[in-house]
């Protein structure tokens, strides 16, 4: 679609997901990387808020509603053939969906909504139009920042770039009483399997890139700026000093300039041995092909509907060990990306 930005490879579904266990699992458990917007304590002020957005394409019918992206919760967080079905609601804290209708609906464990409404006709139009749009790709975003309660959270619901609603909603499970939440046992607990999951109940052909997660509340010019504008690979560079012993005896002091080193706070990448060498001005080799059905490809960039498949699909980290690698600092502000690259903050 012009204006979208370019996708160099996307997650695609091929099969239909309608009432099966299908979808994108990422572990989001209690002081990892994902683990922000809601139910942190007040030295944890840089994880009470969260911006997660991403690109997505849907066919020119659907018949069922979308679940786009969901938080777990409880000892079933990680239960994947359970929370991975758009039916079991009972282990998710909240739900944002695209309904048949092409509308948005964001929910909570506790019964909070967020609904969108069609947008009036225009005169080149027949009828309402939908908020999010059939046989295209669709940006959609969601906002949270934590208020003074641990379970409680405003939440802000942006499609292409504007709101389609904002509220201050209520995340507390029906199973649990205020007054749990005063001892760090009870809400790590509660997050200590969480996990975010997309695309539950997807159509056949449903696609997805751009998958980001930014520990701070982006404003609305943000996201419309940078949602068209594919994201490198976050780089930190700092100098330092390492020993290398010489093969004859002593020691020779070396400080290579632009080098890469571990800053407080920074858990190591995958694979070990610190953070990785900045990428070539080129950009990133392709990676090897992995697709969630048999394996054919993804699909070329985007256009008006579905393209030729090719090879070339980054793989998602797995489990919660990979998504602890991908961790930022208290502290700061944090970004990781899919369907490209994953970026450290």
């Amino acid at each position: 679609d012009p204006g979208k930005v370019k996708a160099i490879y996307d997650l695609v579904f091929q099969n239909s997901g309608v009432d099966l266990s299908q979808a994108l699992a990422i572990a989001a458990v209690r002081g990892g990387s994902l683990d922000v917007g809601l139910m942190h304590r007040s030295e944890h002020t840089e994880r009470q808020k969260l911006t997660l957005e991403f690109w997505f394409w849907v066919p020119d019918t659907i018949e069922s509603d979308i679940v786009l992206a969901r938080r777990t919760y409880g000892s079933s967080g990680d239960d994947l053939e359970k929370v991975c079905k758009a039916g079991e609601t009972s282990s998710a804290l909240w739900d944002l969906v695209m309904t048949s209708s092409g509308e948005v609906l964001f929910r909570t464990i506790a019964g909070g909504k967020i609904t969108s409404s069609p947008k009036p006709p225009s005169e080149d139009d027949d009828g309402p139009q939908s908020t999010f749009s059939l046989g295209k790709w669709n940006h959609v975003c969601v906002i949270m920042k934590q208020e003074s309660s641990m379970t409680r959270s405003s939440v802000n619901v942006l499609v292409k770039g504007n709101s389609v609603g904002e509220e201050s909603l209520d995340f507390k499970p029906p199973d649990f009483e205020e007054d749990d939440f005063a001892g760090a046992a009870s809400y790590d607990t509660l997050l200590e399997k969480s996990h975010f999951v997309f695309a539950l109940n997807h159509p056949e052909s449903f696609r997805m890139t751009e998958l980001r997660a930014w520990a701070t509340v982006r404003d609305d010019d943000d996201i419309r700026t940078m949602m068209t504008e594919y994201l490198e690979p976050a780089e930190v560079k700092r100098k330092f000093r390492v020993k290398i012993k010489k093969k004859g005896g002593g020691d020779s002091k070396i400080s290579p300039k632009g080098a890469l080193a571990p800053v407080g706070g920074f858990l190591a990448p995958p694979g070990g041995g610190g953070l990785a060498p900045p990428p070539k001005s080129a950009g990133l080799s392709p990676p090897k092909s992995m697709m969630l059905s048999p394996p054919k490809g993804a699909l070329a960039p985007p256009g008006e509907g579905p393209a030729p498949a090719r090879k070339g699909l980054l793989a998602p980290p797995k489990g919660s060990d990979d998504a602890e690698k991908l961790a930022s600092p208290q502290g700061s502000e944090g970004v990781a990306a899919f369907g490209t690259h994953w970026c450290l903050p």
